[in-house]
Parts: C-alpha cells; structure tokens; sequence
C-alpha cells in the first residue's frame, strides 16, 4: 500500500506541477466556473491577471480565501517519509540535507506555491465577482463577503 501510495504521489506531482498543466487550468477554470457558479463571466484574463497579483503579494482576497480555507498554500502532493533515500533527504532539517537535496526542496516549495496560486487564481476572480453581485443585490458585510467565499469555494468542485 505504502509504494502504490507513493506512486500515486509522484505521478500527481509530474502532472500538476508542470507548466502545461497550469496552462490548461488558466484556460478551462474560468470557463467552467463561470457556468458553475452563476456571478457572471470569468474569463482566462481575468485568472491571469489574479495570477499576476497573488505571485506578487499584493491579493488579499487570496489570503482572505486561504485563512477560510478556500484555498490551500501548499499542495501535499509529495510525502518524502514515502519516496527514495534522495525524498527523505528532503524531510530532514534543512542543515541536514545534502546541497541536491536543499535545491530540491526549494524547486518543490516553489513549484507547490505556484501550483496553488494557478489553482487559486480563478477562485479570487470568482469571488470579486461574487462579491460585485451581493452588493448589487443588497447583501452587505459579512453577508456579502460569506456569500462571495461560498461562491468561490463551490465553483471549481
């Protein structure tokens, strides 16, 4: 069980975590949220101008949906306890680990956070639209803002 689980770990980490799969999100994200979730259209522009701002630290909708858990910073999509000698050198303390080993580990941090931030570049577009909707329905507040997170949660399950 505990090398099907890793196989199943690695092949996951080869397939989104490649720059051709992100591409593919960019584009059918936002298309099918839109459908989905009934705020309006949100076009592959608009996931990439979101992308642009949350790679630049400079969304707070993103940390606002990442403290409601929304979305998620880091994809856990590699367990190092179940892969090589060269994974588990990954796991241990950073000054423990080889000069690969602590490259590795900063390409996968990196390549995590972009996954997650392509991943929730649609989710912040839908929920400024959402939110757009609330307030010119009369939500307010809180109101406003819950409706907007649920709408941003729902689209892309």
């Amino acid at each position: 069980a505990k090398a099907g689980r890793a196989a199943t770990q690695t092949l996951r980490a080869t397939v989104l975590n490649t720059p051709a799969y992100w591409a593919r999100q960019i584009i059918r994200d936002p298309i099918y949220a839109s459908f989905v979730s009934n705020v309006g259209w949100v076009t592959p522009l608009n996931t990439m101008q979101e992308l642009a701002l949350i790679r630049g630290n400079k969304s707070p909708e993103y940390d606002l949906l990442v403290r409601r858990g929304v979305i998620s910073h880091v994809d856990p999509i590699m367990s190092p306890a179940d892969t090589s000698a060269f994974a588990r050198d990954i796991g241990k303390p950073k000054k423990e680990r080889t000069l690969a080993g602590k490259a590795v580990g900063k390409f996968s941090h990196t390549l995590e956070n972009v996954h997650a931030a392509v991943d929730g570049a649609t989710r912040v577009a839908i929920y400024k639209a959402a939110l757009k909707k609330a307030l010119k329905e009369g939500k307010r507040g809180n109101d406003a803002v819950n409706y907007a997170v649920t709408k941003a949660r729902e689209s892309l399950n």
